[in-house]
């Protein structure tokens, strides 16, 4: 997928994708299929929080396979940790932070809301930090 859209300077999977498909209702570009995912996404977004984004995007599909293998972690202290759970709270992802000391999770975007100083009350509780490898990551 990245190597198509590299050489084309064009999105594989544009006629499907309902952000492009939302930009171009007015005009003739857009594609059928974009607009019946649109729909289902705007209908789905109803009963779920972020449909296409977390079960659908196939860029965000492929982000996520490289959370399990990067060499950059987030990680929490659970020593310094304090449960206040406001890390889960700002998730976009809906990902159980708090009760994980190293997030591989598939489904992270790296948006950095659970690290951010505005959010976790303890400093240097919650970091992205270069991994080492270790049983917990296995």
């Amino acid at each position: 997928m990245i190597i198509q859209t590299s050489r084309s300077l064009a999105l594989i999977f544009k006629p499907y994708d309902p952000f492009s498909a939302l930009f171009h209702i007015w005009t003739d570009e857009l594609a059928i299929g974009g607009f019946i995912v649109l729909i289902v996404t705007l209908l789905l977004s109803f009963v779920m929080e972020r449909p296409w984004c977390k079960y659908a995007c196939p860029y965000g599909g492929l982000l996520g396979l490289f959370n399990k293998i990067s060499i950059f972690k987030i990680r929490r202290n659970p020593v310094s940790c304090i449960s206040c759970d406001k890390c889960d709270d700002v998730c976009p992802m809906n990902i159980d932070i708090a009760n994980k000391d190293v997030i591989t999770d598939v489904r992270c975007i790296r948006c950095m809301e659970c690290v951010s100083e505005q959010t976790c009350p303890v400093d240097k509780t919650l970091e992205l930090k270069i991994s080492k490898y270790t049983k917990e990551e296995k």
